[in-house]
């Protein structure tokens, strides 16, 4: 977990979160290295650590609004 943000609806939270991964897609983490540790789900959503202040960030803009 990096940060907890409220949206009101579901819909805004999943245009959001897409917008997201469409930005950093190119920082993502292999899906079949991911893969050992979310066998489910989640396996494409991965980034490295080191995007994590980046991502917090980004997510404080909607916290803000």
């Amino acid at each position: 977990l990096i940060e907890c943000v409220s949206f009101s609806t579901g819909l805004e939270a999943i245009k959001v979160e897409r917008s997201l991964h469409s930005d950093y897609k190119d920082l993502r983490l292999p899906p079949e290295d991911m893969r050992k540790y979310h066998s489910r789900n989640g396996f494409t959503e991965c980034y490295p650590i080191s995007l994590c202040s980046t991502l917090r960030e980004e997510l404080m803009k909607y916290k803000e609004a």
